[in-house]
C-alpha cells in the first residue's frame, strides 16, 4: 500500500498537473514563485541580511512605517504581495506559450528581474512605498529575488501545464513544417502540352 502510494506521488511530481488554462496556470505559477521568494526573504530577514520583509513593503503603501510591524498590517501587505505576484505571473506565461519552453531559466530570470524591479524601483521614486530600504545589502537582496521569481515562476508553469501548452523548439519547427506548403523544386510542363496542332491559317499558308 506504500509503494503504490509512493508510486503516485512520484508520478504526481513528475507530471504535474496536467493544466491548459492559461490564466489559472499564470496565476498558480506566479503564486508558487512569489510563495518562494517570501521564504528566502523571511530567512534573509530573521539573519539581518536585509531590512525588512515584502508584507511590511506591501502594507507600507496603505499606512506609516511604523505601522508596519504590527500583525494585522503585515497580513494586510502579505497578501498585497501574494496577489501581485501571481498577477505578474501572466505575462510570464504568455512569454513561454509564445516562444517555448526552451532556454527557461534565461526567460524566467529576465522576466522576474524586469517585472519586479521595474515595479520596485517605478514605486520608490514615485513614493508609493512609505517604509524605504536604505541599505545595499536589501537592495541586493531584492536583485537576487526577482530573478528567483522569475526562474520558480517559470518552472512552475511548466510542471503545471499540460506537454501541449509550451511545445519545445523542435515541436514548433515540426509543425510549422507541416503547415507549410510544399512546392516542388520546378514546375515542369508535360512536353504533350508545348506541342500544339497546327491552325487552319499555318495549314492554308502551307498549302499555297
Amino acid at each position: 500500500m506504500n509503494n503504490s502510494r509512493l508510486m503516485k506521488l512520484f508520478k504526481f511530481i513528475t507530471r504535474g498537473l496536467q493544466l491548459k488554462d492559461s490564466v489559472a496556470i499564470g496565476l498558480f505559477g506566479g503564486l508558487i514563485g512569489t510563495l518562494l521568494v517570501d521564504v528566502s526573504n523571511f530567512i534573509l530577514w530573521k539573519k539581518n541580511r536585509t531590512e525588512m520583509l515584502y508584507a511590511h513593503l506591501g502594507a507600507s503603501m496603505f499606512m506609516r512605517p511604523f505601522r508596519t510591524n504590527q500583525k494585522k498590517n503585515v497580513i494586510i501587505g502579505q497578501f498585497f504581495h501574494l496577489i501581485t505576484g501571481a498577477t505578474l505571473g501572466l505575462p510570464l506565461f504568455y512569454i513561454l506559450k509564445k516562444t517555448g519552453r526552451d532556454y527557461l531559466i534565461l526567460k524566467g530570470g529576465f522576466s522576474g528581474s524586469l517585472t519586479w524591479g521595474t515595479l520596485y524601483s517605478f514605486g520608490i521614486k514615485k513614493g508609493f512605498y512609505s517604509a524605504k530600504p536604505h541599505l545595499t545589502k536589501t537592495h541586493y537582496s531584492y536583485l537576487f529575488h526577482n530573478f528567483l521569481y522569475g526562474l520558480t515562476s517559470a518552472l512552475s508553469m511548466v510542471w503545471l501545464a499540460h506537454p501541449s501548452v509550451f511545445p519545445s523548439a523542435q515541436t514548433k519547427q515540426d509543425d510549422d513544417k507541416t503547415l507549410t506548403p510544399q512546392f516542388p523544386d520546378s514546375l515542369s510542363i508535360p512536353s504533350h502540352l508545348l506541342t500544339q496542332p497546327p491552325t487552319d491559317v499555318e495549314n492554308h499558308c502551307s498549302i499555297h
